[in-house]
C-alpha cells in the first residue's frame, strides 16, 4: 500500500486541489499549505524547479484519516487498539519502489520547506524515523522534525521516548545508531508511526495490521533496516555519539514556538527516491500535525477510560486544546462517581492532557454548545470538579512551568443519577 494509492482516492472523491505555478520553499510554499488547512489535500507541482511534487494536508481532516485506516468513527477505538495489541509481520520484498532513483548522499534535490520567519533553516515534517534497539533487533518507528543542517547533515528533534532510548544504549556503547528516514508513506503507517505502543512492538507491524496485511517492506542498502517498500523518499545515515547541533526554534502543536536545544545529528549516507517522488510535508502547528499528534491519544484515553468504566461511547482532543491538551470523553454511566473515574483514568491515558470534561452518552463530543450545556446544566463547581496540583504535563505547554509542572482539572459534567432535590 502506497500514498500514492491513497491520493488516487481522494482525487476521486474530489479532494485534491492541484498548484500549477512555480512556488518558493521558503514561506510560500508553507503559506499555500495554511490557505487549504483543515480542506482538501494540496498538490504543489513546482517548488524551487525540484522536480517533485510537494504533498500537504493529507491527514488534514479526522475523515480522511477513518478511510485510511479503514475505519468508521464508531470502530476506530476498538480497531486501532486491537492493532496496538496484535500487530502482523510484514512482508519483506527485494524490488522497490523506493529504491529506483539513487540520489547519492545529498539533500539539495528534495524540495525541503521553510515554513516560518523564525526557523532556523528548512525543516523535514513527516519524515518516519526507523532504527534498531542495538541488543535486541527490534525495530522502532516513529515521526521527528529534522532541521536539514547542509547537504549531507540533518538536526533531529528527539525526546525522551523510545528513539531517545535507542540513542542513549548507543551512546553507551560508543557505537553509531543506524536510522532510515522515510518520507511520503501510506497515512495508515505514518498514523502507527504517531502511536505509543510499548517499546518493542514495531509500528511497521502495527500499521501492516491496518492495513490488512497489504503492507511491504524492503531492505535499506546502507543500513541494517527494514522499510516501506513503496515509499517515494528514503534517507539512510547515523547518528554518531556525541555530535549535536542547535535545533530550533520551531513552531509546535500549540502554535507556539518550542525552545532551541542541542539534539543529535543525523549523518547522511544514501538518498533514493521513486520515479516522480511525492514529498510529504506536514504544516506546523497545522491540521494535520495536530490530528496525527492527537488522534493516536485518543485511543490511549479511550483504552484507560474502558478500564473504569464499561462503555466509552467516544473520545476527542478537541481543537480549542491544539488536539493535545484538553478532552471530551462520552460515557455511559452506571453508579455516581464514574465521571470523576473516567476524569482520573483520562490523565493516566494520556500525561500531558490539562482539562478533561466527562459527559453523558448522547453528548455530542465535536459540539463545544453541547458540551458547554452539560456543564451548565450538571455541573457544581464543589462538587464536580477534580483539581490535582503539582502534575507532570505537557512541555508544550507554555503556561506550566519549565519543568512541565502544572493544575489539571477534571470536570464530571454528566447527569445525576438521582435528583439531589427534595
Amino acid at each position: 500500500m502506497s500514498l500514492r494509492d491513497f491520493l488516487k482516492d481522494c482525487e476521486a472523491k474530489g479532494e485534491v486541489v492541484n498548484v500549477s505555478g512555480k512556488v518558493s520553499s521558503r514561506l510560500e510554499a508553507a503559506s499555500l499549505l495554511a490557505k487549504y488547512d483543515g480542506g482538501p489535500v494540496v498538490m504543489l507541482q513546482d517548488v524551487e524547479g525540484k522536480g517533485l511534487t510537494v504533498v500537504g494536508g493529507i491527514c488534514g481532516i479526522r475523515e480522511r484519516i477513518y478511510r485510511a485506516l479503514g475505519v468508521r468513527e464508531a470502530s476506530y477505538f476498538r480497531v486501532v487498539s486491537e492493532a496496538l495489541r496484535n500487530p502482523i509481520e510484514p512482508v519483506v520484498v527485494d524490488d522497490a519502489p523506493v529504491n529506483e532513483v539513487d540520489l547519492g548522499s545529498s539533500l539539495e534535490k528534495l524540495p525541503v520547506l521553510t515554513y516560518y520567519e523564525k526557523d532556523p533553516g528548512p525543516y523535514i515534517t513527516a519524515g518516519m524515523v526507523v532504527a534498531k534497539d542495538i541488543d535486541e533487533g527490534f525495530q522502532n518507528a516513529s515521526v521527528h522534525r529534522l532541521l536539514v543542517l547542509d547537504r549531507e547533515r540533518m538536526a533531529i528533534r528527539m525526546v525522551p521516548r523510545h528513539l531517545y532510548a535507542l540513542y542513549k544504549k548507543a551512546v553507551e556503547r560508543e557505537v553509531d545508531l543506524q536510522v532510515a528516514i522515510v518520507v511520503g508513506i501510506h497515512p495508515a503507517v505514518l498514523f502507527a508511526a504517531c502511536c505509543n505502543p510499548p517499546l518493542g512492538v514495531d509500528e511497521l507491524w502495527v500499521a501492516n495490521r491496518l492495513l490488512g496485511g497489504r503492507l511491504r517492506l524492503t531492505r535499506c542498502n546502507k543500513v541494517d533496516l527494514l522499510v516501506p517498500a513503496d515509499a517515494e523518499l528514503l534517507i539512510e545515515g547515523v547518528i554518531k555519539p556525541g555530535e549535536t547541533a542547535l535545533e530550533g526554534p520551531f513552531l509546535d502543536v500549540t502554535g507556539t514556538y518550542d525552545e532551541a536545544r542541542q539534539q543529535p545529528i543525523i549523518r547522511v549516507l544514501r538518498v533514493s527516491m521513486r520515479r516522480g517522488a511525492l514529498y510529504h510535508a506536514i504544516l506546523p502547528g497545522g491540521c494535520e500535525h495536530r490530528l496525527l499528534m492527537g488522534m493516536p491519544r485518543e485511543v490511549s484515553i479511550w483504552e484507560a477510560v474502558s478500564n473504569v468504566v464499561p462503555e466509552v461511547k467516544a473520545v476527542r482532543l478537541t481543537p480549542g486544546g491544539c488536539n493535545w491538551l484538553h478532552a471530551v470523553v462520552a460515557i455511559r454511566k452506571q453508579w455516581e462517581g464514574d465521571g470523576k473515574n473516567a476524569a482520573l483514568a483520562a490523565f493516566t491515558g494520556h500525561p500531558s492532557l490539562k482539562h478533561v470534561v466527562i459527559v453523558d452518552w448522547d453528548v455530542n463530543v465535536d459540539d463545544p454548545i453541547e458540551v458547554e450545556r452539560a456543564i451548565a446544566l450538571n455541573v457544581q463547581g464543589d462538587e464536580d470538579l477534580i483539581m490535582i496540583k503539582g502534575a507532570r504535563g505537557s512541555s508544550l505547554d507554555p503556561s506550566s512551568s519549565k519543568q512541565g509542572i502544572t493544575c489539571k482539572v477534571g470536570v464530571d459534567a454528566t447527569k445525576k443519577l438521582r435528583s439531589t432535590k427534595s
